[in-house]
């Protein structure tokens, strides 16, 4: 067979595989967005070249981006420039940023190619959004997922960390990842970029043994082909196919249990309860954390130490806390393990006026005055009526304190404020964001949970405020 007969070869049976995947795996539609994330290496070019020609006959709309990590100071702004080149010889739409990758790492205490990465999908996620691409695409290939399977080993995983990379993911709620490169060897994508004479970048950090998937790549990979097993890559890619496979059968299992043991699922946090957690075997407890993890938080591949530290939770005192990142945390409280993403808490402290709208954070609080003839008392705790006479023309709205004191609606008794949010089996972590109506150092209201006795509507009032807390 001449070179140009196993070109053609190569190219076709290359085009011909991925448009199965994009029908049937993938089930790409006609006139489906593809926001095609290139870096300008080999296995983005040739996914690049294989969109484009499949866009033609599928009737795809590509769009071309590129995420500039400014790593390499000028090689970087050559990649950047060599991508837009590549899109603009197919007159394909072409969109690019840069981000500070070391400031962003530094200040979130994070490896440099963790956030990269993070930086690169929150990029993807918004292009996406602007452009409204249904569908982002990527080039990740069979090595790349033997180097994933070899770091989560590493590092210590459950059976889903063991997956590799997976050829999907959802981003966001109308976004989806995809990789139809995932069945290729590297070498194939490089064949194929020979036979069409396709141009690349190479990226030198690729070689840094600073990072461990270049030592993986660079170093045990070969080491293992040379001395025990030389199709070591499509030894374990089978072996991740079968994970996969074994991961599929228990998944909804999984995503069943943790739906019945769901007491609160919210943005940036999931309580589920201790009981339902502690029934379960040991393996399954891992699975349903790296689950809600992955699920909740996009946190993948979460180390064995790090589930055996959550785990332990449930046997740790109340109020027991361990923090997975510098951005996310777990808590033991009574009756429950709280996964939550951390907040930047802001302490509030301003002068309100007796009637008025304000809004501060993500709260609003609107005072009024009504006639008695418009009181409606409720159990929403959310909505109170005050003796108006009793309140002065000027507030505070403050953040709680440790030592503030309390006279809770009902009782005649003082009391401290935290023993009060005890009583009333307030979370920890919600315990911080609880916010005050005070006249100087007396509480009139704990917002959204009880008003003081001292301020309550009682017979003989006779003017009466209405006041409605928000959170916005």
């Amino acid at each position: 067979m001449n070179t140009e007969t196993q070109n053609t070869k190569t190219i076709q049976n290359m085009l011909n595989q991925v448009e199965r995947e994009l029908r049937h795996k993938f089930c790409l539609n006609e006139s489906t967005k593809i926001l095609c994330a290139v870096s300008g290496g080999v296995d983005s070019i040739v996914m690049l070249d294989v969109l484009y020609e499949l866009s033609k006959k599928m009737s795809l709309k590509l769009f071309v981006c590129h995420y500039n990590h400014k790593l390499r100071g000028k090689e970087s702004d050559a990649d950047e420039k060599f991508v837009k080149n590549c899109a603009k010889q197919l007159k394909l739409p072409f969109y690019s940023t840069s981000g500070e990758v070391q400031e962003y790492a530094k200040a979130n205490k994070l490896s440099i190619e963790h956030s990269a990465r993070n930086l690169r999908y929150k990029y993807f996620e918004q292009i996406s959004n602007s452009l409204g691409c249904s569908h982002v695409c990527t080039a990740h290939n069979a090595d790349d997922s033997v180097e994933t399977f070899f770091l989560n080993l590493f590092r210590g995983t459950g059976l889903t960390g063991l997956k590799g990379i997976p050829p999907l993911r959802r981003i966001a709620k109308k976004i989806i990842v995809f990789r139809p490169l995932l069945s290729f060897p590297k070498e194939e994508l490089k064949e194929y970029a020979r036979a069409k004479n396709l141009s690349w970048r190479e990226d030198r950090t690729n070689d840094n043994p600073m990072f461990t998937r270049n030592k993986i790549r660079t170093g045990l990979i070969p080491y293992i082909e040379k001395n025990f097993q030389q199709n070591i890559l499509g030894t374990i890619n089978r072996a991740i196919s079968l994970i996969n496979s074994a991961d599929s059968y228990i998944a909804q299992s999984i995503s069943d249990l943790i739906k019945d043991a769901t007491i609160k699922a919210a943005k940036d946090r999931v309580e589920i309860r201790l009981n339902a957690l502690r029934t379960n075997s040991t393996f399954i407890q891992g699975e349903m954390v790296q689950k809600i993890l992955a699920d909740n938080f996009d946190l993948h591949s979460c180390t064995m130490n790090s589930i055996e530290r959550i785990l332990d939770l449930c046997d740790s005192q109340v109020g027991s806390i361990y923090d997975i990142s510098s951005n996310y945390s777990v808590l033991r409280d009574r009756n429950s393990i709280i996964f939550y993403k951390k907040s930047q808490l802001e302490e509030y402290d301003l002068i309100v006026g007796k009637i008025g709208t304000y809004t501060f954070g993500n709260y609003e609080l609107k005072l009024e005055k009504v006639r008695k003839s418009e009181i409606s008392f409720t159990p929403d705790a959310f909505v109170e009526y005050f003796d108006a006479d009793l309140i002065p023309n000027y507030m505070q709205i403050k953040s709680w304190q440790q030592g503030d004191r309390f006279t809770p609606l009902g009782s005649e008794n003082e009391m401290k404020l935290s023993d009060f949010l005890i009583n009333m089996k307030i979370p920890l972590i919600d315990k911080q964001s609880i916010i005050l109506l005070k006249s100087k150092d007396e509480i009139i209201w704990v917002c959204g949970l009880r008003i003081s006795n001292k301020f309550k509507v009682t017979e003989s009032s006779r003017n009466f405020l209405r006041a409605e807390f928000k959170i916005i």
